[in-house]
């Protein structure tokens, strides 16, 4: 009888310390901690971008009328003055109908000396003038209206619309004009780098192609939501339009 107790209460223990055991396995399971997530945040305390020296303050200027570029006064890069004559679009085939027409007036000019000097009839001829003087008029009248002009002093940049591109009137950009002092460099960055710009107040340097180092410090300013303009003053000059320059932006200490 003693026997069977025993075992009874021996079984009884084991059966005790398995659960218990049991328990302490899953309660130490559940108390495990996961692995904190790495931040996704990218940690950025400089950046180094190349690009182009450009114009500060660029205004395009649109075509006024549909046609072609059939003439341009200028070249790229050039200075140019408010006002003055730029392009010329319109009508290729009328354009070459004016020179024609204009060459026909002045054989008939021609013509009507010579019948007035041997006092031959001029009527016919003075008809033919006069006809050929109102279609110059009116072709150049039409002309007048796709005239373009700069629209302030300033100097132009190193790409137009070429001469013969077809243009649309008000949308399409036939060429951009600005200032030569200060000069920009523009880019583009990423939402890590945008919020580094925003909150680090960097300071913004430019080495020139040959390596050296520009002595003035640049000014950021972003002129869309991801396209940063780098501002520098340039009062003689000596940043060239379209030179390729290597911009540096680092936080303050």
């Amino acid at each position: 009888m003693l026997m069977k107790i025993f075992n009874c209460a021996l079984r009884i223990t084991n059966y005790a310390l398995l659960f218990c055991a049991t328990i302490i396995f899953f309660a130490g399971c559940g108390n495990d901690n996961p692995p904190a997530e790495e931040s996704k945040v990218k940690k950025i305390s400089s950046i180094s971008r190349e690009g182009e020296i450009a114009l500060s303050n660029e205004l395009k200027i649109f075509s006024p009328v549909s046609g072609s570029v059939i003439e341009t006064y200028f070249e790229d890069g050039q200075e140019v003055k408010e006002g003055q004559q730029l392009f010329k679009i319109g009508d290729k085939d009328k354009e070459i109908e004016l020179i024609k027409t204009k060459a026909d007036l002045g054989g008939a000019m021609a013509e009507l000396a010579r019948k007035t000097a041997q006092n031959e009839s001029v009527e016919e001829i003075q008809y033919e003038i006069a006809e050929r003087q109102d279609r110059i008029k009116f072709l150049e009248d039409e002309f007048a209206a796709g005239m373009v002009y700069a629209p302030v002093n300033g100097q132009l940049s190193l790409e137009s619309v070429p001469l013969g591109a077809k243009v649309k009137e008000n949308d399409s950009i036939l060429a951009k004009i600005g200032q030569k002092n200060p000069v920009v460099v523009r880019f583009e960055v990423s939402e890590d780098e945008k919020t580094f710009l925003s909150t680090n107040n960097p300071k913004a340097t430019l080495k020139l192609s040959d390596g050296s180092d520009y002595p003035r410090e640049g000014k950021i300013k972003f002129v869309e939501p991801l396209v940063v303009e780098v501002t520098f003053d340039n009062p003689i000059g000596s940043l060239t339009l379209g030179e390729t320059v290597k911009i540096e932006l680092v936080g303050r200490s």
